[in-house]
């Protein structure tokens, strides 16, 4: 009887275990995906939003340096987040070693060093400047792939990531989560909606090569490292004085997209060694560093032929001289229309030369115009900021800042002395025909500057992270830092 009773006892423990044991019911993996989604982009734009802006009032005085402090704020914020969701275990878990990691990465290596070559040798680089963006391309690094791969990827593969297939699907969502997360881009009005387009697709590619890369190795630090150098090599061109000659995006919006689309396509390759088996096997690593050179080559042959990499610039230096004042008179003119009105002798007495520059609000264009025979000129039809025309004592500068189709930051200018002044359809086009162009590290106010101790007169770009463009000369250029933005 006795022995009855311990089968029956055995028996019943064993049906215990069993039902402890059973997998856990998930809610169906699309509803999942979208309620991830949705919870996702939530915590990242209030994260974003309401704990970092306040932060950016007031730390403008280097590049980069509001970027540092924000993006530090939001690394502490999503690893709060990740502990909430008991995922602490990403920072300890290491399946693999960091330098297999930059081996699966050879791609983002290759290619990353060549652009970081490029920038280089393209551009006036600032050393504070190289310094700030490269903790804020790491805290990039830190923040991003702790949200996105730290938890949003995990938590797909803690709840679907059985077999090959479902693996590859998770990771594969997860990038695309990431990648629309960019489209938030187009709140801020630096970005056309082409351009935010064309970073959520590219961004979702970067996802899923990022998200196998973190698969395969469980080290969430080697994906950190590359996507931080990755974002590096791409922004070092941003540290100089004036916009890297080396990479810039050059196109129409349309060229900008099917670039965007073929770059994508040739990002994606990097998973091709990883495909047939994610969870049992690693690819031989000749064939990884291998597909990853190739890519990277691919993928810099396609930029060049869009123009974005324009290796005629390279090693063309743009060198701007800073300059001080001891004391400065900066003024503001915020009228719609500036005028020209000089008056000269000839044979019939006296003759009025009157020009004007202003805006028309029908057309969105900026207007030189002849106000004696009522011709005119459109100047610039592009995203314009701000707009000038002054007297210096001895001369007119007419000049204007925009924002092209690509996001390149530009200043036109032209010199106009009273000898040119002549009521003609000549003038309105010498003017529009040779103006000079300046590609400058950020758009900004058009003031002028007074320096006190001699009583100079300047034409300057007014920035929030570059101090003054300051024009000293109709053919140079220098940079100001000494008054405060």
């Amino acid at each position: 009887m006795s022995d009855n009773i311990e089968v029956l006892e055995d028996t019943n423990q064993k049906e215990s275990n069993n039902a402890n044991n059973k997998p856990k019911r998930h809610m169906p993996f699309l509803i999942f995906a979208v309620l991830m989604g949705v919870i996702f982009i939530f915590t990242f734009i209030l994260i974003h939003f309401t704990f970092s802006n306040f932060l950016f009032q007031n730390i403008y005085n280097y590049p980069f340096g509001s970027g540092v402090v924000g993006e530090a704020i939001l690394a502490i914020l999503v690893f709060l987040v990740m502990l909430l969701w008991k995922n602490s275990y990403v920072f300890t878990q290491k399946k693999e070693k960091f330098s297999k990691g930059l081996v699966y990465g050879t791609f983002y290596l290759t290619f990353g060093t060549i652009i970081l070559l490029l920038n280089l040798l393209g551009g006036d680089l600032n050393v504070r400047s190289i310094i700030n963006l490269a903790i804020y391309c790491l805290l990039i690094g830190i923040y991003e792939e702790f949200l996105c791969r730290g938890w949003l990827l995990n938590e797909f593969l803690e709840r679907y990531g059985k077999g090959n297939k479902s693996i590859f699907l998770c990771i594969c969502v997860s990038g695309i989560i990431f990648g629309l997360l960019h489209s938030i881009n187009v709140l801020s009005g630096d970005m056309s909606s082409v351009d935010v387009i064309v970073q959520v697709i590219s961004a979702a590619a970067s996802g899923i090569g990022f998200g196998t890369i973190y698969y395969k190795t469980k080290n969430i630090w080697s994906v950190v490292f590359l996507h931080a150098f990755w974002d590096f090599s791409i922004m070092l061109g941003e540290t100089s004085t004036v916009t890297s000659v080396a990479m810039s995006v050059k196109g129409s919006a349309i060229i900008n997209l099917i670039f965007g689309i073929l770059l994508t396509v040739v990002e994606l390759g990097i998973i091709r060694p990883f495909k047939k088996d994610l969870v049992n096997s690693d690819p031989k690593k000749g064939k990884v560093i291998g597909n990853g050179i190739v890519l990277a080559i691919i993928y810099l042959v396609v930029m060049m032929s869009f123009g974005v990499v324009d290796s005629s610039k390279v090693g063309e230096i743009y060198k701007f001289d800073k300059i001080d004042f001891k004391s400065t008179k900066v003024t503001t003119d915020n009228l719609d229309t500036y005028r020209i009105k000089s008056i000269g002798d000839d044979l019939n007495g006296i003759t009025n030369y009157n020009y004007s520059l202003s805006y028309d609000k029908d057309s969105n264009s900026l207007v030189f115009t002849d106000e004696v025979s009522d011709d005119s000129v459109e100047l610039c039809d592009d995203s314009l900021y701000d707009y000038i025309l002054v007297n210096d004592g001895n001369r007119y500068i007419l000049g204007y800042v925009y924002t092209d189709d690509a996001s390149n930051h530009i200043f036109k200018y032209k010199f106009i002395s009273d000898s040119d002044l002549v009521n003609s359809k000549s003038l309105l086009s010498s003017v529009k025909d040779n103006m000079k162009t300046y590609a400058v590290s950020d758009v900004g106010e058009l003031v002028t500057i007074e320096d006190g101790d001699n009583g100079d007169f300047y034409v300057a770009v007014k920035t929030e992270d570059y101090g003054y463009f300051v024009l000293t000369d109709e053919n140079k250029m220098s940079v100001y830092t000494g008054l405060n933005n």
